[in-house]
């Protein structure tokens, strides 16, 4: 009787360690239940809650085994075909996709429970999309959509056939998807999403002036939405890609003003630092650009990084754009094409200045690579040896 309290007790610290977000803590605590007490009658619960931990953790591998164990020691738990379900979501996460969807069909035909055969339905319509078998997913969504007891998933679902429509440039369908999450589930976290591809449906259909409307909707109707800011963002995207350009730079200070913390403020300020060095307005440009670029070693900020070194060049400001070219190579070498770009510019730059002997051994790193700026290097290098 002392044990049965005792590992009880030790379940519940960790059911609410894991309530706590404290998932390592939480996970030593149901260890240690299994360990401790291997005759508890808690067992498969707390195997059941270390394999949503371990997957909570991205450790699928271990989130399986957990589930495994369930199946295997404890065929009469009323988690068992839970743990199926969960098992074969841990093998779809690692990528084996096609013994994911094996469980979700064998269960399929071995529960009576609707609520797991309506999310192994489900599961298995993104497993065989992930095998490349998309008509086999699409029957699935769709007898989904036709079974009343699907409606939970019915947004999910819909919002996938738009996006899936959308990336096939099938806008009329994309549309019509969008609209029906927005008019049957106004209020579906999914809403907000249909809401700006609908935007983009629009506009890549040639409805541009309908696609500003939709994008100025989720604006003034949905403030806190996530996809708020991205819809400012796009009514400048279309005003710039219509070059009108003031009109996309008075976007993209909105969103600067009004969203200063979001994460696309970069992508704001890029933008307006691209409009003004296209203007030849460098000084101000060069401003914008360097709130936009940010420390990661991407092939975006390299392009940042080469505007910055180009505006300071064509601002006057040589010995500047020369550090800044410099910069675009060690702090952003994944962006190659940009690296090799600036170190031509910086050479060319360096020649005319008259510093020879730095231009010719930014040549000589040049000339090693391939594509145009190596064959100007191997040309300049020529030149200086005749």
């Amino acid at each position: 009787p002392q044990s049965m309290f005792v590992d009880h007790a030790q379940y519940e610290i960790g059911f609410m360690l894991k309530k706590m977000g404290k998932d390592d803590a939480a996970i030593l605590a149901f260890q240690s239940l299994v360990v401790i007490f291997p005759e508890s009658t808690l067992l498969d619960k707390a195997h059941y809650q270390l394999g949503l931990l371990y997957s909570e953790k991205g450790d699928y591998r271990a989130s399986g085994n957990q589930f495994d164990r369930i199946i295997e020691k404890f065929p009469k738990s009323s988690l068992r075909e839970e743990a199926v379900l969960h098992k074969a979501n841990s093998l779809y996460n690692e990528g084996s996709y096609g013994k994911a969807a094996q469980i979700y069909e064998s269960l399929l035909t071995s529960t009576k429970n609707k609520g797991i055969i309506r999310r192994a339905q489900y599961h298995s319509g993104w497993a065989y999309y992930r095998m490349g078998k998309e008509k086999k997913a699409m029957d699935v969504f769709k007898n989904i959509l036709k079974d009343a007891d699907g409606s939970p998933l019915a947004p999910g679902i819909k919002l996938w056939f738009g996006e899936y429509y959308y990336g096939k440039e099938d806008f009329q369908n994309a549309q019509k998807y969008f609209r029906e999450i927005i008019r049957q589930y106004p209020e579906s976290s999914f809403a907000d999403d249909a809401h700006y591809w609908l935007g983009w449906a629009m506009y890549d259909n040639g409805m541009v002036e309908e696609s500003l409307e939709v994008f100025q909707a989720l604006v003034l109707d949905r403030t806190q939405s996530k996809w708020a800011p991205q819809a400012i963002l796009a009514i400048g995207d279309v005003h710039k890609k219509r070059n009108e350009r003031d009109k996309a730079i008075a976007q993209y200070e909105i969103l600067l003003k009004r969203y200063p913390e979001s994460k696309i403020t970069n992508i704001a300020n890029n933008r307006i630092g691209t409009i003004l060095k296209d203007q030849e307005k460098h000084a101000l440009a060069l401003e914008y650009f360097k709130v936009a670029v940010t420390r990661e070693n991407s092939e975006t900020n390299a392009q940042i990084q080469f505007d910055i070194a180009e505006c300071s060049e064509k601002a006057g400001m040589e010995e500047e754009a020369i550090e800044e070219y410099l910069k675009v190579e060690y702090r952003y070498p994944m962006g190659k094409f940009w690296v090799m770009r600036a170190y031509l510019k910086c050479a060319e730059l360096l020649e005319k200045r008259g510093e020879h002997e730095r231009a010719f051994t930014l040549y000589q790193k040049l000339a090693d690579g391939e594509g145009r700026e190596a064959d100007l290097a191997r040309k300049k290098i020529q030149l200086r040896k005749r």
